[in-house]
C-alpha cells in the first residue's frame, strides 16, 4: 500500500528539484510518475511506515489496508 504518489511529491516539493535529484545522468526525469527510482522510494517510504505502525503490534496489515484517509 503506497501512502503518497508523484503527485504528493509535486504538491509539496519543487517539480523541478525531484526530477533533478531522481537523475543519475545530470538530465532531470521527465515523467515522475514512471521513473523507477521514485516509485521505489516511495514504496521504501511506504515500507518505513508500515514497520513502524507494526513494530508496536496495534496495528496488522489488515488495518493498514483498509486506512482511506488521514
Amino acid at each position: 500500500m503506497a501512502y503518497a504518489d508523484s503527485a504528493d511529491l509535486i504538491a509539496r516539493f519543487d517539480e523541478t528539484v525531484i526530477k533533478d535529484l531522481a537523475s543519475d545522468t545530470g538530465v532531470p526525469v521527465t515523467t515522475l510518475s514512471t521513473d523507477a527510482k521514485v516509485t521505489a522510494a516511495l514504496a521504501g517510504a511506504s515500507g518505513r511506515i508500515n514497520s513502524a505502525l507494526l513494530v508496536g503490534t496495534m496495528y496488522s496489515t489488515t488495518d493498514l489496508a483498509a486506512l482511506t484517509g488521514d
